[in-house]
């Protein structure tokens, strides 16, 4: 009797959009079924190693192909990818930390805070992870990319609101003089603390927490004064402030080659700025008010050599050496007496004035208002001292 052995196998057969498989036994068809491409990979899978699906799937290195069809069919599944994430993001972890790749690492790390939105998570979330980050930076070498980093945030102090301000403000001065050791303190950052608050603080305030450093003497003792002085104050810096004032009066003018005489001038203030024996600047003002008043109305200087800032136009000023401050009551006549010229004369012809005011009183009512008070051109030129 011959016996045959059985065989059984299987025949696939692929054709442009599906594939035929049969079952033969003994050379016999005994089934025959039409199944799609994507069937019959998925059934070669399981005989597949490991090995073999990842280098086929990644062979193209078209990482963001597969990646997004795989979150694709997630989400069309309606299920969710937390877990999915948490695992892909934990195994690439894992591996750059074995690979000891820290510029992998850094990479990694961009990525994702590239992503991050703060609005999107909850208040503890962002201040957690940002708290665990932070932890770390005390390992940096260069210290000044921590003090870059605090400064960005300072700079974004208003995300607490205005309310909140004051008291962030306070907390952080106090952390930072706690820091000082009281044995060896810390004089740079003790003046540069005091220093920025000095800035934005009330003059009335510095002062006063100023006043126990500063001896209890005299701060200002007037010198002999000029004639007709109207102001004298010393500066911190040392610079002084002196005011003349000059009646209304006639004087005679010099102007280009020719001499006008008797020429009538209003009443005039000459402000001063010295600083030692060097005359540093001067500005010259009309006023009709017979006495002087915070709210007394400034006017224009109707000649020539004064600017709308009312500064002059006087080269050889800073020449001049002032021994005592009693010589600047004759700086104002050397102004007017000098040579005349047109300078920074707002007229239509300087000549012709002069002419016509030789014997005359000049008539106030011709004087150019200027937008400013007495006590506001005094309080500009103090400022631009400080």
């Amino acid at each position: 009797m011959n016996t045959q052995k059985e065989v059984n196998e299987t025949r696939i057969t692929l054709r442009e959009h599906e594939a035929i498989v049969e079952n033969i036994n003994t050379g016999i068809p005994m089934n025959r079924r039409a199944i799609t491409p994507s069937d019959l990979a998925l059934s070669m899978l399981v005989i597949l190693e490991d090995e073999a699906v990842v280098q086929y799937l990644l062979r193209e290195k078209n990482f963001d192909d597969m990646f997004e069809n795989f979150f694709n069919v997630q989400h069309i599944n309606g299920e969710s990818m937390i877990e999915e994430m948490k695992t892909i993001l934990g195994m690439a972890l894992d591996y750059i930390q074995k690979a000891e790749d820290d510029e992998a690492v850094t990479e990694f790390f961009l990525t994702l805070v590239s992503k991050f939105d703060p609005t999107e998570f909850s208040e503890e979330e962002t201040i957690k992870a940002l708290r665990r980050f932070l932890s770390r930076i005390y390992t940096f070498e260069d210290r000044s990319h921590i003090q870059e980093l605090f400064t960005h945030l300072l700079e974004e102090i208003n995300l607490l609101g205005t309310e909140m301000v004051g008291q962030f403000a306070g907390k952080i001065m106090e952390q930072l003089l706690k820091s000082v050791k009281k044995n060896t303190l810390d004089i740079e950052m003790i003046h540069s603390l005091f220093k920025a608050t000095s800035l934005v603080a009330e003059r009335d305030w510095v002062l006063e927490v100023l006043e126990r450093h500063i001896p209890k003497k005299k701060v200002c003792s007037s010198p002999l004064l000029p004639k007709n002085c109207f102001i004298y104050q010393e500066m911190m810096d040392g610079a002084l402030i002196v005011g003349i004032e000059v009646d209304s009066q006639r004087f005679d003018i010099h102007y280009h080659r020719k001499q006008f005489e008797d020429v009538g001038h209003p009443k005039m203030l000459f402000l001063f700025t010295v600083r030692g024996q060097k005359v540093l600047g001067c500005q010259l003002v009309c006023v009709k008010d017979q006495v002087l008043t915070p709210d007394t109305q400034l006017y224009r200087y109707p000649f020539s050599n004064v600017f709308e800032d009312t500064r002059t136009c006087w080269p050889d000023l800073n020449s001049y050496q002032i021994k005592t401050v009693a010589h600047l009551g004759t700086m104002p006549f050397a102004f007017l007496h000098s040579q005349n010229n047109d300078h920074a004369f707002r007229g239509t012809n300087l000549g012709e004035m002069y002419q016509g005011l030789q014997g005359q009183d000049f008539d106030n009512e011709t004087l150019v208002k200027l937008d400013m008070t007495f006590e506001e051109w005094l309080g500009v030129l103090k400022k631009t001292l400080v």
